[in-house]
């Protein structure tokens, strides 16, 4: 898997539901089918979840974090976690990943909640205003780049996605680590 490097990819930090969407198209693009690819978005009722070894984090120690975007691929018939934040490697088995940095054994205040929404949803729905990191951090450290349009056919937002019980169209939700497993372990099998 050396042939995925992060560097390669298009990354602004605090901005990880659009370094995911990016990333979704270059896979894409790489050859990899939408209908392998699946986004997951982490949160929980508290938008207080715990994700270990995340590089903004100590060592041992875990960020919490209102939310969290990653990506799962499957790639030669095996199934991988992209994770621009990740102290592990930037595309790490979806197993090793979620038991790593996702336990169930903390308190359940920060346990995440999973949203997975298949690409062909989140690439062709998914907008992103970048309202709620203004007065939050500098205009300087947002994207060089354009933000997610929104237009007619784009009808996802952040807001949208932090409901967890929010029905979505196409979005399965988990309510923890292991009910996560379990669903992706099933979706891999057919």
């Amino acid at each position: 898997m050396n042939q995925y490097k992060k560097s390669d990819y298009c990354y602004t930090a605090l901005f990880c539901e659009e370094n995911i969407w990016y990333l979704a198209r270059s896979l894409i693009d790489e050859g990899i089918k939408e209908e392998d690819i699946d986004i997951l978005f982490l949160t929980n009722k508290n938008k207080q979840i715990a994700i270990f070894k995340q590089l903004s984090a100590e060592r041992k120690q875990p960020v919490i974090w209102d939310y969290h975007v990653i990506l799962m691929a499957k790639i030669e018939q095996s199934h991988y976690i992209f994770d621009f934040d990740t102290r592990l490697d930037f595309i790490t088995n979806y197993e090793f990943y979620i038991k790593n940095c996702l336990p169930n054994n903390i308190n359940p205040l920060y346990q995440s909640q999973f949203r997975i929404i298949p690409a062909q949803i989140y690439l062709k729905q998914f907008y992103s205003d970048r309202s709620h990191m203004k007065n939050i951090i500098a205009e300087s450290e947002f994207p060089d780049y354009p933000a997610i349009g929104s237009n007619s056919e784009k009808k996802i937002n952040l807001k949208d996605l932090f409901n967890i019980e929010n029905n979505i169209d196409s979005t399965f939700i988990v309510h923890n680590s292991e009910q996560l497993l379990h669903a992706l372990s099933e979706k891999i099998e057919y």
